[in-house]
């Protein structure tokens, strides 16, 4: 059955997923999204398709899109204090809608990636784009490797996994949609009336009390991952004593 046909059994949203656009192919769920923003389309428009040739996460990294997997961008437009929050809501309504799902208990390595047994399952991807009538907007992208098997992938295979590998069952992609779009709504709601889901983000992230590297800005840093502030920031001991807070990075553990 078609992934949106699916999705909208039961949706019941009030902003997100009002207005849903469905591809076959496309280059990037995130340009079409950000051309419809500037379009003046209404926020909470998504954007799915079933594969992207030019899909992309963070750093500009491709990101693999094949048709088993699920590939969706979101038009939102929060104000600009909430802006850099987006990436909280979105970790923690993933892990809810993995949860609910499929009953598997995902975590998060900090700032974007959705993990697995150690093994990435999800990435999320925030744009802000700013119009030419000079209103601002954030785009919010999620892939979820759902029925692929990234072990047949050589690249893939030691990092990656998918939804249906770790059940052992296919999975009905329009189920999760809809899950992710009914948790996206009510997070954003929230959001917007300043509740901020900042300790159940906190509870998931696989990153804090690890040994990091993590490089930003053309510098490296090695140390303790000791917290998160109030934006979502990484909170690092670095080895040299002093404490650094970064609003973004490359993270990777040290044994």
């Amino acid at each position: 059955m078609d992934v949106v046909r699916e999705a909208l059994k039961g949706l019941y949203t009030h902003t997100v997923g009002r207005r849903i656009v469905h591809f076959s192919r496309v280059g990037s769920t995130m340009d079409v999204a950000a051309q419809e923003g500037r379009a003046g389309a209404p926020e909470g428009t998504v954007v799915v398709a079933d594969e992207q040739t030019r899909g992309r996460g963070r750093l500009e990294r491709t990101w693999v899109s094949l048709a088993d997997n699920l590939h969706l961008s979101v038009l939102l437009r929060p104000e600009p204090e909430m802006a850099p929050l987006i990436m909280v809501v979105a970790g923690v309504l993933l892990v809810r809608a993995i949860r609910d799902v499929t009953g598997l208990r995902a975590r998060l390595k900090w700032p974007n990636d959705v993990i697995l047994r150690g093994r990435k399952v999800a990435g999320i991807l925030a744009e802000g784009v700013t119009a030419q009538s000079g209103e601002s907007y954030t785009v919010l992208g999620i892939g979820v490797n759902v029925n692929s098997d990234p072990s047949d992938m050589p690249e893939l295979a030691s990092i990656a996994t998918s939804l249906s590998r770790e059940t052992g069952a296919p999975l009905e992609k329009g189920a999760l949609l809809r899950r992710i779009l009914q948790e996206l709504d009510y997070l954003y709601r929230g959001l917007q009336q300043g509740q901020v889901p900042l300790d159940e983000w906190r509870g998931y992230l696989d990153t804090l009390g690890r040994r990091v590297r993590v490089q930003w800005r053309g510098e490296v840093r090695h140390g303790l991952a000791e917290d998160v502030d109030e934006r979502g920031s990484l909170v690092l001991r670095s080895d040299d004593g002093s404490r650094v807070t970064l609003p973004a990075g490359e993270v990777n553990y040290l044994r």
